[in-house]
């Protein structure tokens, strides 16, 4: 990802340049090949870019037009032919994602955000409102902070920049650790007055006014069914190659987390199915985390069929490189709390070999479990399993989702849903945003009395089947009927 940053001093007063400055050089690591910025009177914007195709590094940003418009885009649109034909007549007209998505919004105002297909986070200054517009996608995979008080607005991709630059004690939130210890997806900064804008939202910043508007949101009432599991395997392998074929586009390698586990293996394969058909093929490599001293957690003979099928030995990095709780470098160090960070070295030692042979790509299944309702989340959650529901259900007008269910989904309500939700930013997420004709939801409940996420009086469990096929071998051809856990009741006891 690039990052953004920004000030937009809302009351008489001058832009503090030194600030922005301050800001973007605490974005470096996120943006290392380029850096620029634009100002106006009341606003100033900062742009970090990390470019990952050629196609990237021709998007000057920030976008500053004649009429006063400012812009700063981070992320990836992946339907840029569908709104270049809609908002241009001619393709010449734009020469970026950036153009377009000014295009888009001069067009369809707050409305045109929803049209996005891909993830990302906008930085927007509209001269004629005189407001400025934080968006992120429907999927929160951009993150994007800010902090507003009645002088100024500020907004960074990262939080760090925002709390070097406050002013006054940096009290930590209780409300966002209460949130981090358990296990849930907070819209609350790590830091008092420093927020998160949600998911799928944009907040309008004016003078007098502030205001937050969803602009778009799940439509469970819509539906599509098959009458067979045949059409259930073939429309999401079409979704779900389509999700991972977006993400191929590079200049150098693609890496894959490889853990032998259907998720990743499904994500290699397509990949390399991919990878093949193009004239000049894509390089992509698998890296697998291996644990030779603990043979009961090591899935090395899993991976090996796997590099089998695609013909080439991956990357292995095993807890004698990487060993748990080993010291980070302080270029390494996250800017919030993760629950993986004692794992965070075996990274660390990945992006050194990445960037040796200069790749800039990893694709992941991480989430695949949670997203397709085959794991428990954790008994501290109010969403048992599928904590990404809510974010990962949002998509553009025009698209379906791509989750597969043969019998069962389990729709809880956005009520519950809010409390906990994963933003995933991965391959099994992503497949929920792609162009289609149809708005639609896989049905059909029964074991659940409404869609209001309240478990039906009787029995004990309700089962979920999903069945896709991962590749064109027959290796791996594999199905998954009834290969998924079971959801009990009582998981549902906390529900408000």
């Amino acid at each position: 990802m690039s990052a953004l940053a920004g000030l937009y001093v809302r009351c008489s007063g001058a832009l503090n340049r030194g600030a922005l400055a301050m800001m973007s050089h605490a974005l470096q690591q996120s943006g290392p090949d380029d850096e620029r910025f634009a100002y106006s009177t009341s606003v100033g914007m900062a742009y970090r870019s990390f470019d990952t195709d050629g196609a990237s590094r021709l998007n000057t940003q920030p976008l500053v037009t004649a009429d006063g418009y400012m812009l700063t885009f981070d992320g990836r649109l992946d339907n840029q032919r569908e709104i270049g034909n809609a908002v241009c007549s001619d393709a010449r007209q734009w020469l970026g994602t950036p153009d377009l998505v000014l295009a888009a919004y001069r067009q369809w105002g707050l409305a045109a955000f929803g049209r996005l297909i891909g993830d990302f986070a906008i930085a927007l200054w509209d001269p004629n409102r005189a407001s400025l517009l934080l968006c992120r996608d429907p999927l929160g995979m951009r993150p994007l902070y800010y902090r507003l008080t009645w002088e100024s607005l500020s907004w960074s991709s990262k939080c760090r920049p925002l709390a070097n630059v406050m002013t006054g004690s940096l009290d930590v939130d209780d409300e966002y650790i209460a949130d981090f210890l358990a296990d849930h997806v907070s819209t609350r900064g790590p830091f008092k007055g420093i927020g998160v804008v949600p998911a799928g939202h944009v907040l309008s910043v004016g003078e007098a006014k502030v205001e937050s508007t969803r602009y778009w949101s799940f439509d469970t009432n819509r539906r599509v069914s098959y009458s067979s599991d045949a059409d259930y395997e073939s429309h999401f392998t079409e979704v779900f190659t389509e999700a991972v074929a977006c993400r191929l586009q590079a200049d150098g390698p693609v890496y894959c987390e490889l853990s032998g586990g259907v998720d990743s293996s499904s994500i290699v394969c397509v990949a390399d199915r991919l990878a093949r058909k193009v004239a000049d093929p894509r390089d992509i490599r698998t890296v697998s985390f291996v644990f030779d001293r603990s043979t009961s957690s090591d899935e090395t003979p899993y991976i090996r069929l796997v590099e089998e099928q695609v013909g080439k030995q991956g990357l292995h990095i095993s807890d004698d490189h990487c060993p748990i709780l080993k010291p980070l470098p302080p270029a390494f160090r996250p800017d919030l709390p993760r629950c993986d960070l004692c794992f965070l070295t075996r990274f660390d030692h990945l992006a050194r070999e990445m960037g040796r042979v200069g790749s800039r790509v990893l694709l992941s299944g991480v989430g695949g479990d949670q997203m397709f309702w085959s794991r428990s989340s954790g008994p501290s959650r109010k969403v048992p399993v599928g904590p990404s529901f809510r974010d990962a259900g949002r998509r553009s007008p025009g698209t379906r989702p791509a989750l597969v269910s043969g019998s069962t989904p389990v729709l809880p309500s956005e009520r519950t849903c809010q409390h906990g939700c994963w933003g995933w930013s991965m391959i099994w997420a992503s497949a929920y945003r792609v162009p289609r004709s149809s708005t639609a939801w896989y049905e059909k409940p029964s074991a659940f009395t409404s869609w209001s996420g309240v478990p039906a009086k009787g029995g004990s469990t309700c089962g979920i089947r999903i069945s896709t096929a991962v590749s064109s071998s027959s290796r791996w051809q594999s199905r998954w009927s009834n290969a998924c856990g079971r959801l009990k009741h009582d998981h549902w006891s906390d529900v408000p």
